[in-house]
């Protein structure tokens, strides 16, 4: 039926419109065939004659072209002219690496549904590998969009691209990949430096002296991890003796028979669940006992120490360092959302969350 939003148009430009936006709502690209004449008839109830009359007005102003005997197919659409009709634009969400049907990545399309939502504006989601540098596939997406919010692996080569289509860009909760903040764009994310000071500061408060840390590779902020925690182990009187850095769960395995070895290293601060999650799995096979044995501090996002399944319920949930990513990405959409041009780069503090990891040092 014909949106009535247009009623006071004439009818072939109400169909027009409704053909636009299924051109735009379906991602159709360069070349991708139109539905039928019949079908449009039925779909917009109106006669063959309304829909020739639309196609012919799409046609001159170059949204469509028609070839005899094959069918009506779309054509390049200027982005500002895809822009325009969307209403400004919708609001992007680009998640660089991995799937989207993570806790975490779950979280933040909700946390973005709803500001976005709740201003009336359309979403647009998009997921790309992190190691990509054809950005082709982005191409109807980046002109649908006037503002994007970008998490994951974020690329210095990404976000130019952006500044090139005009998008107005916030980043949530990651250092770049390849270089500093670039003017423009706005960087949201937890201090981490302030997450290590933390993590060490609760060990300390727990009673144990030596502790570790066990950091990811890959971890963009690893390194503002370990300055915060240092800072608590120099102001605390705390010996770190050991930083582990793993890629895999053989690194895990080697971490854990050192620290099997070492029952004076009491205090372990891990950077993230799922290396916190290996090191439970291990543990639990060699005897070590948590938090008898080995106390606990996890640097993640407290919904993952929340809701995440582990046949090791008995010790859920984490003592974490909550780096609130919920509120990094509220904090982000915020930003886009009231049009403000300038640079910014915001920390979040993180909270203490409690949990059965942690036990005090006798």
């Amino acid at each position: 039926m014909i949106n009535t939003q247009d009623k006071m148009a004439p009818k072939y430009l109400q169909v027009a419109n409704g053909i636009k936006k299924i051109i735009l709502s379906q991602g159709l690209s360069d070349d991708s065939a139109l539905p039928s004449h019949s079908e449009l008839v039925k779909r917009f109830d109106v006669s063959q004659g309304t829909i020739r009359q639309s196609l012919g007005f799409l046609a001159k102003t170059g949204w469509v072209r028609s070839q005899r005997g094959k069918g009506v197919f779309v054509n390049t659409i200027p982005a500002c002219e895809r822009r325009e009709f969307l209403g400004n634009g919708a609001v992007g969400l680009l998640v660089v690496g991995g799937g989207l049907d993570t806790i975490v990545r779950r979280m933040i399309i909700d946390e973005v549904a709803c500001v976005v939502g709740g201003l009336g504006k359309d979403m647009r989601i998009q997921n790309i590998q992190p190691d990509s540098t054809d950005f082709s596939q982005l191409k109807n997406f980046l002109t649908e969009i006037d503002s994007v919010a970008l998490y994951g692996n974020v690329s210095k080569e990404l976000i130019l691209l952006l500044k090139q289509h005009n998008i107005r860009i916030a980043v949530i909760g990651h250092v770049p990949s390849d270089g500093a903040e670039l003017e423009g764009v706005a960087y949201f994310r937890a201090d981490m430096v302030m997450a290590g000071r933390l993590a060490g500061t609760v060990l300390n408060a727990y009673g144990h002296k030596k502790i570790s840390l066990v950091i990811k590779s890959a971890s963009s902020y690893s390194e503002f991890i370990q300055k915060g925690l240092c800072g608590a182990c120099q102001s605390g009187g705390l010996e770190l003796p050991a930083i582990y850095r793993c890629e895999d769960m053989e690194d895990l395995q080697s971490v854990a028979a050192e620290l099997s070895s070492r029952p004076d290293m009491t205090g372990l601060v891990i950077d993230g669940g799922s290396c916190s999650r290996g090191l439970l799995d291990i543990f639990s096979g060699s005897g070590i006992k948590v938090p008898q044995d080995k106390s606990m501090m996890v640097i993640a996002d407290g919904h993952v120490a929340e809701v995440q399944p582990s046949r090791f319920s008995k010790i859920y949930p984490y003592s974490c360092i909550d780096v609130r990513l919920q509120a990094v990405t509220h904090e982000a959409l915020s930003w886009l959302m009231s049009g403000a041009e300038h640079s910014v780069v915001k920390f979040i503090a993180p909270d203490v969350r409690m949990g059965n990891t942690l036990e005090l040092c006798s």
